[in-house]
């Protein structure tokens, strides 16, 4: 008989998988229209702030290296790719990451993991509490070496 800690967590892991595959889905159908990254955008921050448990885990600061881990390991969980936090500016509030074996890699003329940019910009928002936005800097899916996102807080009202 499994532990309830081991059901717990084969169940975590199965509702990722089922997560990736919608949104590769998903993906797939909509990329090819410019308005659609908007709407991916969104996805991404809604899901994040929906299922926080299940994509953040435990992320509670994002300058914490136990916490970058905590995020990297659920981006991993979620097959969305490998992150990568490059660099930090607390000053003016912002964050570099990269993103390599993005699952939403294609061949486009437009950047393509919008979905990723609104899951980081709802991960800054959660840990900061203020409002946050992410742009897609670089993309695989333009021939660049790996995804880029530069995710900044903009709002100066806590969002509680």
């Amino acid at each position: 008989m499994e532990s309830p800690t081991t059901e717990a967590t084969d169940k975590k892991e199965e509702t990722m998988a089922t997560f990736s595959d919608f949104f590769h889905d998903l993906h797939e159908e909509m990329q090819y229209q410019p308005s659609n990254a908007v709407f991916l955008y969104v996805v991404g921050k809604n899901l994040a702030k929906r299922n926080k448990q299940a994509l953040l885990g435990g992320v509670k600061k994002i300058e914490s290296s136990r916490d970058i881990k905590e995020l990297i390991a659920a981006f991993k969980r979620a097959g969305i790719g490998v992150l990568h936090l490059e660099s930090s500016d607390e000053r003016k509030k912002e964050f570099h990451f990269t993103l390599k074996n993005s699952m939403f890699k294609t061949t486009h003329k437009r950047p393509t993991c919008s979905v990723a940019g609104g899951i980081l910009a709802s991960a800054v928002e959660e840990v900061y509490g203020f409002y946050a936005g992410a742009l897609e800097t670089a993309c695989v899916s333009q021939g660049d070496k790996q995804c880029e996102f530069k995710v900044k807080i903009v709002g100066k009202e806590p969002l509680r």
